[in-house]
């Protein structure tokens, strides 16, 4: 048998464009999927981890990092604030209405995260967004019994101006019982 003079060589182009255009076509479709479920992906998120302690946080040596997440130093109890970059100018111009966070706690406790903007001129500094804890919240899932859980508040639109404000994003914990675990994830905004 000579396998050289065999014409079933030919269709291997027919085939190799026929497999190419079924990629194009059907590629698209997975990566849209979200989109057509109505999932956006938010405008910005950051991780908790990669948020700075203020002074008397890191002064009292609060927080621990780590795994993407910040969370009380073992036996501390108060005030925790983490200082958010928000520096993304290509965001200039877009309005922006809802902040969310993801944390997880053993019980009921006080966290909150709000876009907060300083006045260029002024030194002022206003809130556009905040979601605390007392907001409706969604559990996410459960990890060695503590839930996750993700808050939003949705607010009036705030268009995004980094020629007049200076933006960052402030989470704030509280906690009075040391026994009480609670870790903050991080934050999202669309």
């Amino acid at each position: 048998m000579n396998i050289y003079n065999n014409d079933s060589w030919k269709c291997i182009p027919i085939l190799t464009i026929f497999l190419s255009l079924m990629l194009m076509i059907l590629l698209p479709l997975g990566s849209g999927q979200a989109r057509a479920q109505g999932i956006q992906p938010p405008k910005w998120s950051i991780s908790a981890m990669a948020c700075v302690p203020n002074g008397a946080t890191t002064q009292n040596n609060m927080v621990q990092t780590s795994h993407g997440n910040a969370r009380y130093t073992s036996g501390k109890t108060g005030d925790i604030y983490l200082i958010c970059p928000f520096t993304d100018t290509s965001l200039h111009g877009l309005k922006v209405t809802t902040i969310e966070m993801t944390y997880q706690s053993s019980r009921n406790i006080q966290v909150s995260a709000v876009l907060r903007k300083v006045d260029k001129r002024s030194g002022d500094i206003t809130n556009p967004l905040g979601v605390t804890s007392g907001n409706p919240c969604l559990i996410n899932s459960t990890q060695l019994g503590d839930k996750y859980l993700t808050c939003g508040q949705t607010s009036s639109p705030h268009t995004l101006d980094f020629n007049k404000y200076y933006y960052y994003v402030q989470i704030s914990l509280h906690r009075d019982n040391s026994a009480e675990e609670v870790r903050i994830v991080g934050v999202t905004i669309n």
